[in-house]
């Protein structure tokens, strides 16, 4: 079969890419030019931003394909937008939603598909269900076979999975802060239950439901079956540094109250108790399995990152923001005794320099408009 993905440099479109390659399918991939280093060698580059349509439409030329695969629409203009241009040249059209969509679990303490949406809390989770709405209104409309799969919290090679986390890519920076005797933040002491998967595994699902009759004009979650707590997630990643991380136990209303840009991620995501009833795609793709338990795929994150020279570095405007928050917890009546010796700049890995120490005193400031505008002329994020 012959498939594009839109946006095909992240940690889920790697995967899938990778896994449609080794089954013997013709992947394309749309992409902006960021990031090559994680386009499959074997995949053919599209290189155009999905948001200019006349370049995209002219890259495209006559192509036609099975299935488009659309990973960087967020809201219903970005989804209209792919659809003009993909929905006459492809068979099936598969949009990436979120299991952060879901309300309220069954009785069982179960998301299911049925579950009731939406949550209100978070807009990336209301501007995904109306994009899913979009689709189930329109695409019918048209003759389009379409299938919306939620992923949950998925890792990978490029993503550590913790409650709160550095930008993609810059994931050594937990690792950083453990080894380094700084705190990690979590809330309720890390006993909220998340539900982990690793993209290997979700990249099962979804390659399983591309070109497949029983997938169409449907939606399904796919997760895997293992369960943790956030404490659990840190305990491992220590237990194979072999450094005991230390905590933070934090009220999340706390965090929200000085970071109101987090309320969302933790309301409508992070502080959830999720388990899923992965039946249903279970029952569409027989042979679909998760199989990589939480210490095995994080090893393989760590070791990622060892072997790609700690991949792009360390996030010293998160990790700023991380001993800003804690300076405030301590200073503001916590009851907690903690040696605050630690929040300050510490130089993680060799090639840190004069940009990260200034990364590291905007995010120690939490001046996010400084840090943006610093952003635009250094390209933090892109070094």
């Amino acid at each position: 079969m012959k498939i594009i993905l839109i946006g095909g440099t992240g940690v889920l479109s790697t995967s899938i890419a990778e896994l449609s390659i080794a089954r013997g399918h013709q992947v394309y991939v749309l992409y902006r030019g960021n990031r090559m280093e994680y386009v499959h060698p074997k995949a053919i580059m599209l290189k155009a931003d999905i948001k200019d349509k006349p370049k995209v439409k002219k890259i495209l030329g006559e192509l036609q394909f099975d299935i488009t695969i659309d990973f960087l629409s967020f809201n219903v203009n970005d989804l209209k937008n792919s659809l003009s241009i993909f929905s006459n040249i492809s068979k099936q059209f598969m949009f990436i939603s979120s299991c952060s969509v879901y309300l309220e679990p069954d009785e069982n303490g179960l998301f299911t598909e049925k579950s009731t949406l939406i949550d209100p809390i978070w807009d990336y989770s209301v501007n995904k269900v109306k994009c899913e709405k979009y689709i189930k209104d329109y695409c019918p409309k048209i003759g389009l076979k379409y299938t919306i799969i939620r992923p949950a919290i998925t890792y990978g090679d490029t993503r550590l999975p913790f409650s709160l986390t550095p930008a993609y890519g810059w994931h050594w920076t937990i690792i950083g802060r453990i080894l380094n005797n700084k705190p990690l933040l979590i809330w309720d002491n890390g006993k909220n239950i998340t539900t982990l998967t690793h993209v290997t595994d979700f990249a099962k699902g979804v390659v399983g439901l591309i070109g497949n009759p029983k997938g169409y004009n449907d939606e399904f979650h796919i997760t895997s079956d293992f369960n943790y707590t956030w404490h659990d997630v840190a305990d491992t990643i220590g237990e194979i540094i072999g450094k005991t991380p230390i905590y933070a136990n934090i009220q999340k209303e706390f965090i929200i109250n000085k970071m109101p840009s987090l309320r969302g991620l933790i309301l409508g995501s992070r502080a959830k108790n999720t388990k899923f009833d992965n039946s249903k795609i279970k029952e569409t793709v027989p042979k679909f399995s998760c199989t990589i338990p939480m210490k095995v795929g994080i090893k393989k994150t760590i070791n990622y990152y060892i072997e790609n020279n700690y991949l792009h570095g360390i996030d010293y405007f998160w990790d700023g923001q991380m001993d800003w928050l804690l300076e405030r917890y301590y200073e503001e009546g916590s009851s907690v005794t903690f040696n605050n010796n630690n929040l300050h700049f510490i130089k993680y890995l060799p090639h840190t320099n004069i940009v990260d120490r200034v990364a590291y005193f905007l995010g120690k400031s939490n001046n996010d408009f400084l840090f943006r505008i610093f952003n635009k002329f250094t390209n933090y994020y892109s070094k």
